[in-house]
């Protein structure tokens, strides 16, 4: 019987081991008690308990029956076990604060055994050395990572949706997707619903309604029941007033405790709202892109980009806002805190599906928010996390854990093209929807444009650039730091006409909505441009509208310049990550009005947007095939999937870069086998890790063993492996372990030592995908 935990160990950057032997002398002890305080600052911290979460506890306390959800179902928050459970770990976490003096600001159960608190350094490291206690780690910010359903092939009489999942209209149904990220856009069109009425009858799949004290709830496609709320807002949000959610939209949370406890007013965004609405557009993005909606007509600025969905558009978002607004461009306002308490609360409204485009870090999976997950997981929850936009450079890539499905960012062939066309009689393509062109006009560098003593004028930031240089000239601005489309404003108010953005190193090509002609060059023929222009400043260029070039599209999907690479610096690089790619390049869907000058529709990259691609896939398979687990859906996608490919068209072998390859929605339903996983494997790799999980009758699997659809040794030394289970798929879920050969996905067996060469380009922040 597998005993589950609430989890253990620190974030990457504060590791705190167990208590060790009493010291022969004080002063020996005082010395070690100092060095230990040492590590610790005064400040907010999440304390996670020995003890097994909600989740995960299978009544290994004398008096308190099971809480764990069979496999297929949800956990019961509702249930008399649950309730006495819950308040066992609540008592006990007040007693563990108690001991230091503590009490806690808040206590979670359902996803973690733990709780928030301001701890002084003394009060962490004593608490770090409490038996009860597995993890003291900061409570830290983390940031947002930042229409492609053609060529998905979902779309036409002859896509998946049609053939595989049902048709449009029941792609999805029965499903929740949970969204944990800035929060939503209640007037966006793709998420716009009807107005939901008191249950009349017996609940059918798919269709929410009223509970008779005013939550939503909504019958399942594996039987269990949704039960979410619409939360009202509070001072600037005031006008969020509960009302907002609909027949699309059946849960609307937030989670500021943080966010409002640590950022004074002054240094919040003028917008930002205490409620679920979005303001800063990541959050209605990936819900969007994830479950929008069908055929809605995405205009931008008075220009029709035509009719698009999202993956599931049959179901259901419900949004967990934890990311906030403040005047500091290096902060998302993620709150770890936040984070693990809308993954509590999604748990326990019984969300099949969450996406998380938040960024993480490299060398670990056992932070509180992975910890967090694998109690979801645990729970039936198949969980979509980003990478992160630090590639190319090598073992950057977030979420390692092995419960989690990781997404690369790759391209998709886009139409949205603009040429710089030089006097000289070159042509450079680049990303472009500019709706006039600029015929012949001078250029200018911004770095040979600077304003008197402006820093970094290469980057066109606001008040950087001398308007006598300017006026009347197309500027070439370098990507970074700066958000996108605060450069063309720079170069229009100094009386530039039009913007040459240029990649410093391969990255993306963003379609951004400018207030002049743009074209966005990637390298590196932006470099071979720039240089070109700088050297000869007698050269003029025009800005056309499409590409004029003559060469061949560029081969797609190819992995995005800034995802993510692995190997990965945890477990020894012995899991391999990321898992597998969606497109994450130029993807257009809902933003929110404010601070778009009131576009409802917009493009954006980051594998942010990646993430929620594979999010709705989680949805369209589960809506099908409701009784299995994330392990499954995972290995689903993993071993279907097809084939990066290089610039040059031919295929991309590293499997560093977009793991198993692209998802494949012509074959995610038909594996034919998967490779299946749960809580007492991964209470095996934790017990594996060096963690002391409490769970000994788990024993101990070394990550390279772990039954998953891909194998990483992070030695080059071979040290053999035992063999995994191997477990039929396919349309019956109740497939048996008759195949005790380990079967890897294409190019995933890897003998390599993780390395790190060079350093992130800066290009491109995970909290401002818009740079």
């Amino acid at each position: 019987m597998a005993l589950a935990v609430g989890v253990p160990l620190l974030l990457g950057s504060l590791v705190v081991g167990p208590a060790s032997a009493a010291p022969e002398g004080q002063g020996q002890a005082d010395a070690g008690a100092a060095a230990q305080a040492a590590q610790f600052k005064d400040g907010p911290y999440i304390v996670v308990l020995a003890g097994p979460a909600a989740a995960a506890y299978e009544g290994q306390v004398p008096g308190l029956g099971a809480t764990k959800p069979q496999q297929g179902r949800k956990l019961d928050a509702g249930s008399p076990n649950y309730k006495a459970y819950d308040a066992h770990l609540r008592q006990q976490q007040r007693d563990v604060a108690a001991s230091q003096g503590v009490t806690p600001a808040k206590q979670y159960t359902a996803a973690l055994n733990g709780f928030t608190a301001g701890l002084t350094a003394a009060q962490a490291a004593a608490l770090s050395k409490d038996r009860r206690v597995l993890v003291v780690a900061p409570d830290v910010e983390n940031k947002p990572d930042y229409t492609t359903t053609d060529f998905l092939k979902l779309t036409g009489p002859d896509g998946s949706w049609a053939t595989q999942f049902g048709g449009e209209a029941n792609a999805g149904k029965g499903v929740v997707v949970g969204v944990i990220d800035s929060g939503y856009a209640p007037d966006n069109p793709f998420l716009q619903g009807e107005a939901l009425n008191p249950l009349q009858g017996s609940p059918q799949v798919g269709v929410p309604y009223r509970t008779a004290d005013g939550r939503i709830a909504m019958l399942k496609s594996d039987g269990t029941t949704f039960e979410g709320e619409c939360q009202k807002g509070e001072g600037t949000g005031a006008g969020f007033d509960g009302s907002l959610c609909n027949s699309k939209v059946i849960g609307a949370r937030y989670f500021a405790d943080s966010f409002l406890q640590y950022v004074a007013p002054g240094n919040r965004a003028p917008d930002e709202q205490i409620s679920p609405v979005d303001v800063g557009s990541h959050g209605t993005h990936t819900a969007t892109t994830a479950a929008g909606n069908a055929n809605i007509e995405q205009v931008i600025d008075g220009a029709s980009f035509g009719k698009s969905s999202g993956v599931a558009p049959a179901a259901k978002v419900s949004v967990y806002k934890v990311c906030w607004e403040d005047t500091n461009p290096d902060t998302g306002g993620c709150y770890s805190s936040a984070s693990v308490e809308a993954v509590d609360a999604a748990i326990k409204d019984g969300v099949d599906v969450l996406n998380y485009s938040i960024s993480g870090n490299n060398n670990s999976t056992t932070d509180p928010v992975a910890l967090a997950f694998l109690n979801a997981a645990a729970a039936g929850i198949f969980v979509s996390a980003s990478a992160g936009n630090s590639g190319p450079t090598a073992s950057t890539v977030n979420h390692a854990s092995p419960w989690l499905t990781t997404v690369a960012a790759s391209t998709f062939p886009s139409d949205l093209q603009g040429t710089v066309k030089v006097s000289d009689g070159s042509l450079y393509r680049g990303a472009s929807i500019m709706k006039s062109e600029v015929a012949d006009k001078a250029v200018v560098v911004a770095a040979a444009a600077a304003a008197p003593g402006a820093a970094n004028p290469n980057l066109c930031g606001p008040g950087t650039l001398d308007a006598t240089k300017v006026a009347g000239k197309v500027v070439v601005c370098d990507r970074g730091v700066v958000d996108r489309t605060a450069k063309s404003k720079e170069v229009q108010d100094k009386g530039g006409v039009g913007m040459i953005l240029v990649n410093l190193t391969s990255s993306s090509e963003d379609a951004d909505n400018h207030v002049i002609p743009t074209v966005h060059v990637n390298a590196p023929k932006s470099l071979e441009l720039k240089s070109k222009l700088d050297a000869n400043p007698a050269l003029t260029v025009s800005l056309v509208k499409g590409d004029l070039t003559g060469l061949p599209p560029a081969p797609a999907p190819q992995i995005a310049g800034f995802s993510s690479r692995g190997p990965t610096l945890a477990s020894g690089g012995d899991l391999l990550k990321p898992d597998i790619s969606a497109p994450g390049v130029n993807v257009l869907a809902g933003v929110s009005t404010i601070g778009n000058h009131g576009d409802q529709f917009g493009f954006m990259s980051g594998t942010s947007m990646a993430a929620p691609h594979i999010a709705g896939f989680g949805a369209l398979v589960l809506g099908k095939q409701p009784k299995w687990t994330p392990a499954m859906v995972k290995s689903a996608m993993m071993t279907t999937a097809y084939p990066l490919v290089n610039a040059d068209g031919s295929p991309n072998t590293d499997p560093f870069q977009g793991g198993a390859g692209h998802i494949d929605s012509t074959r995610v339903l038909d594996p034919g086998l998967v490779y299946d996983s749960g809580i007492q494997d991964w209470l095996g790799f934790l017990n594996g890790q060096g963690v002391d999980t409490g769970a000994p009758q788990a024993g101990s699997i070394a990550a390279r063993d772990l039954n998953l659809p891909s194998i990483a040794l992070g030695s080059q030394r071979d040290r053999g492996t035992q063999r995994p289970e191997l477990r039929q798929g396919g349309p019956d879920p109740r497939s048996h372990r008759d195949h005790p050969q380990r079967q890897c996905t294409r190019g995933q067996v890897q003998h390599r030592k993780p390395h790190l060469e060079g350093a992130p380009d800066g290009h491109i922040t995970a909290g401002h995908p818009a740079r």
